[in-house]
């Protein structure tokens, strides 16, 4: 299942749709692809996951581990096969996103880590912005500035970036604290 920032329920709510008549299936899709947009815009999956493993070159002892928020590293193992577990300050060190390992005799290669990281309970600011995202995919899916059938139509204002599918300015700034730092 593709990850999701927010619920359909949540979705319902923030436009004011009573259960039984919002498209949830199309609430759905659109909360998919809301969130993927965040995602790719931050860099970040943002959801909960538990053992992701990654590969990381490490020059120096010290790596950044490249999702956000760290919550628990469970393993770590260098590429000349030394297994350091028990993480209690002796093998590694986590500060935030950065971890340290082993000891002064370091010897740069690569590092396999086992770790934890997103949020279990997504921040409101997050879920703003794929709630707003998610409810242009379902109100203006063409992106259309305005439509007219017979006698009816429909002007949607803003700026461009606003009317359509896609993140706008605003949101793209909002999403400034989550987005992926890169490292040199």
């Amino acid at each position: 299942m593709p990850d999701a920032l927010v619920t359909a329920t949540e979705l319902a709510i923030h436009n004011d749709w009573p259960d039984a008549t919002y498209p949830a299936d199309r609430a759905q899709q659109a909360i998919y692809h809301a969130t993927a947009m965040v995602q790719a815009e931050t860099g970040q999956r943002l959801v909960a996951v538990a053992g992701d493993v990654v590969t990381l070159w490490a020059a120096r002892p010290a790596v950044r581990l490249p999702q956000r928020p760290v919550t628990a590293v469970t393993a770590v193992t260098t590429a000349a096969g030394t297994v350091y577990t028990n993480g209690a300050g002796t093998d590694w060190t986590l500060v935030g996103d950065w971890l340290t390992v082993g000891t002064w005799m370091w010897s740069r290669g690569y590092l396999t880590v086992t770790y934890s990281h997103g949020y279990a309970t997504v921040p409101e600011q997050l879920k703003w912005v794929c709630l707003a995202a998610a409810t242009r995919l379902l109100d203006n899916p063409g992106a259309l500035r305005s439509a007219a059938t017979g006698g009816e139509s429909v002007t949607w204002s803003g700026a461009a970036d606003d009317v359509g599918p896609g993140l706008s300015a605003a949101e793209r700034a909002a999403l400034g604290p989550w987005r992926e730092l890169l490292v040199a």
